[in-house]
């Protein structure tokens, strides 16, 4: 006769193995070394509603708030808080360069020439060359040859001791390639405060000296540190007024569905730094610009948010409909269901001809 405390055999599939990878590398994929841990709740849920140890619909409510769990991490602002971090960090690069160029200016009398020119007035030494040693950088400065170009046999050799105030911790370059690249650059024009070959002294600033930007915050360029080369007048109205379509470089403000440019810093002539937000009117620019205009210099601010430019992450995006398809598939596949079933059927009734089969 049958045992009538009998139990049924744990079984499963392939394809529950399968799936159960799956969900892993999903989970991993949306959610990074987090995923790991939602994997296996997901895995213990779905383990309990397939040995029946619990309903599909409970196991449906606690996918459904797993699904809202997931939103909410995605949507915490984890990205702002580093982003502010790293762009403390810039400020304080920025008030380096600010206070080496005056520091420059009392040795020199004027700030240093944005290029040195050689015999053909071609541009040959940069303006970050000659700020080395006042920027505790002396035996770096030592190793550089005037002699021969930035780009000779042995400056070239120099090119990846770039000094740390001259990148941006949110620089992006290392990831295109441009890893010796600068974050901070000159504005080279006639009626700038670096107007090329030639240092200009304070006394030239007939604008409010703290309200005339000296140098500023632009990797758009692609500048090698030791490269003579800046942004020239014309170029810097485009590019720092988010005239440009391609721009998108700067400070972000960033979650897990977009990332947000908000603007970039800049140091003035009296090493103050402040902030010009993303898509600045070029008639501001001109005020920051201009050491001689005749017009107060514009403040940046970056409390302004309906200047920023927004770009999704279509791949997070991706990677979230991805998993949370993974994560519903068994209760629409109707794999968590087949114990269930069986016990909603209703039990056969044992008659006496059944019974002397099973003696």
């Amino acid at each position: 006769m049958n045992q009538p405390n009998e139990v049924e055999p744990l079984q499963f599939r392939l394809v529950h193995l399968m799936y159960f990878m799956a969900m892993i590398g999903s989970s991993i994929a949306t959610f990074g070394i987090f995923g790991v841990y939602i994997s296996l709740v997901l895995s213990f849920v779905w383990g309990a509603a397939f040995f029946h140890r619990t309903s599909p619909t409970f196991t449906l409510n606690v996918c459904v708030v797993i699904i809202c769990t997931c939103g909410l991490l995605c949507l915490m602002p984890v990205g702002e808080a580093r982003e502010s971090a790293r762009r403390m960090e810039c400020i304080g690069n920025m008030k380096i360069l600010g206070v080496a160029m005056l520091n420059y200016h009392d040795t020199y009398g004027t700030f240093p020439p944005a290029i040195i020119p050689d015999a053909s007035g071609n541009p040959k030494h940069s303006w970050r060359v000659l700020l080395l040693p006042f920027l505790y950088e002396d035996a770096l400065y030592a190793k550089y040859d005037f002699n021969e170009p930035w780009d000779g046999p042995n400056n070239i050799k120099l090119i990846d001791q770039i000094p740390n105030c001259y990148t941006c911790p949110s620089s992006e370059l290392h990831l295109h390639g441009h890893n010796f690249c600068t974050s901070y650059v000159a504005v080279v024009g006639q009626n700038t405060a670096s107007p090329g070959a030639t240092g200009r002294s304070l006394s030239e600033f007939v604008d409010d000296k703290d309200k005339t930007l000296l140098l500023v915050e632009c990797e758009e360029a692609h500048v090698p540190w030791l490269e003579p080369r800046d942004l020239q007048y014309a170029e810097a109205m485009n590019v720092l007024s988010g005239a440009t379509p391609q721009t998108f470089e700067g400070h972000h403000v960033e979650n897990y569905f977009y990332d947000q440019a908000q603007g970039r810093n800049y140091v003035t002539a009296y090493h103050s730094v402040h902030f010009i937000p993303y898509r600045m009117s070029q008639t501001n620019l001109a005020k920051l610009i201009q050491i001689d205009n005749g017009v107060p210099g514009f403040m940046g601010d970056r409390r302004n948010w309906s200047a920023s430019k927004k770009r999704w992450k279509l791949g997070n995006c991706f990677r979230l409909t991805i998993f949370i398809v993974v994560m519903l598939l068994p209760f629409y596949c109707r794999w968590v269901l087949p114990f269930s079933k069986r016990a909603e059927e209703p039990e056969e009734q044992n008659s006496p001809a059944s019974d002397m089969e099973n003696v």
